[in-house]
């Protein structure tokens, strides 16, 4: 599992990729809990587009959109260069 930040992280196996997404939440007694919702994706670059749209529906202008752009391709560079 190679993990981007406290959001997101992800991993392959033999047939697709699975992006794991993290929020926080709570549990049905109202003590916190982390929520984490997988989808799976058949090739990398879908996995990086599917970051990068939820960053961009967090936006509320279009300083921010370009902003999130911009934090998503620093870290996912960040963790694939550091990959050998």
């Amino acid at each position: 599992m190679i993990t981007l930040n406290k959001t997101y992280a992800f991993e392959r196996d033999y047939n697709c990729w699975a992006l794991r997404t993290t929020a926080p939440g709570v549990d049905k007694d109202g003590n916190p809990k982390d929520h984490i919702h997988t989808t799976y994706h058949a090739t990398f670059p879908q996995i990086a587009r599917a970051i990068l749209e939820r960053c961009a529906m967090e936006a509320e202008n279009i300083e921010e959109l370009l902003e999130a752009f911009n934090n998503a391709e620093d870290v996912i560079t960040k963790h694939i260069t550091a990959i050998k």
